[in-house]
């Protein structure tokens, strides 16, 4: 799949533009079911992305956590059985990719997010996730809650 290389500043507009999109719809026709959705893309291909999905499902990912938050966690894999703790999502035209190409799937992740109707009238809020992070999934939740989410943003 060859995607044209974007400057930084033309993939932030066309992600505000996805995101523009996705608010506006949401606010026109009905109230997302979930507050916040944290989507964690990974390699099955590689041990440190293996080794650290079950931790996010034990620590931050619990659910336990994400319910307190109305959050929901995804984890978008090419591999649909990767995790039976969390949902997977399975995004069409998505590779697994080296790390330096993460960009790029990430931007085919949201095009997706922005174009898929089923998420635009599930989510409020949307947010990306490494792996290798920790997410106070209650406070970003809380955070996110001062501004209005049917108002086009980019928060980073």
């Amino acid at each position: 799949m060859k995607v044209p290389i974007r400057t930084f500043r033309s993939t932030l507009t066309a992600i505000a533009h996805i995101f523009s999109h996705v608010s506006h719809v949401t606010a026109q026709y009905e109230v997302p079911e979930i507050h916040l959705c944290v989507f964690v893309p990974v390699t099955s291909g590689s041990k440190k992305d293996m080794e650290l999905l079950p931790l996010i499902s034990e620590t931050w990912g619990h659910e336990n956590l994400r319910r307190a938050a109305d959050a929901e966690v995804f984890v978008v894999s090419v591999d649909p059985n990767i995790t039976n703790n969390l949902p997977v999502l399975v995004i069409p035209n998505d590779e697994e990719v080296i790390y330096e190409k993460l960009p790029l799937r990430t931007f085919i992740m949201w095009s997706f997010l922005g174009s898929d109707h089923h998420f635009k009238r599930k989510c409020k809020w949307y947010m990306k996730a490494d792996a290798d992070t920790y997410v106070n999934l209650k406070a970003v939740a809380d955070r996110l809650s001062c501004f209005p989410h049917w108002y086009p943003q980019y928060l980073a």
